[in-house]
């Protein structure tokens, strides 16, 4: 499970955006249930994995934008 705020979807296409080392990834995901809250990801992630909720200046998550783990 993932926060809904993770989840994108672009063109009938789901993603997240994943850390990986300094900066963020397109992955592609399928998912399965979901409500308000959280959506369900079948593959594309595995468990530990951190994804990108937003950014705290304002600008669009991308794939290579870099990170600081906020929590």
């Amino acid at each position: 499970m993932v926060p809904r705020d993770a989840l994108h979807i672009e063109r009938g296409s789901t993603f997240v955006y994943r850390k990986e080392g300094n900066s963020l990834h397109h992955v592609k995901v399928t998912i399965g249930v979901l409500n308000l809250t959280d959506v369900q990801v079948l593959s594309g992630l595995k468990a530990g994995d951190v994804v990108a909720l937003g950014t705290t200046n304002a600008q669009p998550l991308s794939e290579g934008v870099p990170v600081k783990v906020v929590q």
